[in-house]
């Protein structure tokens, strides 16, 4: 028998949404990577994505762990829920770095 999918959903505050950037860490500290047009969803994706190669290469890193999903993005008034699935759930049951990962989302 097949189970469904888990979710995990946070609630924000938003800010103005009219340039977002993905955040990720570097020697413990956030540090933003631009992700133009797209505001929260195309910074969402490409936090999923992880940092690039040369953004790896200059000591980059994610605490969202490979395999997070971005279920659903719903923005109302000045407060923004996401809906995650994949491994970020898996994520939430073990407790690591969960307060470095919502720190970057």
């Amino acid at each position: 028998m097949r189970l469904p999918a888990l979710l995990f959903s946070l609630v924000f505050l938003s800010a103005s949404v009219a340039s977002q950037a993905a955040l990720f860490l570097r020697d413990g500290h956030l540090v933003p990577a631009a992700v133009g047009a797209g505001g929260v969803t195309a910074a969402l994706n490409r936090l999923a994505s992880g940092p690039t190669p040369s953004e790896r290469a200059q000591g980059w890193s994610t605490a969202l762990p490979p395999g997070t999903e971005f279920v659903s993005v719903r923005r109302r008034a000045e407060t923004t829920t996401v809906a995650f699935g994949g491994s970020f759930v898996e994520l939430v049951a073990s407790g690591a770095d969960l307060d470095q990962a919502i720190e970057q989302i």
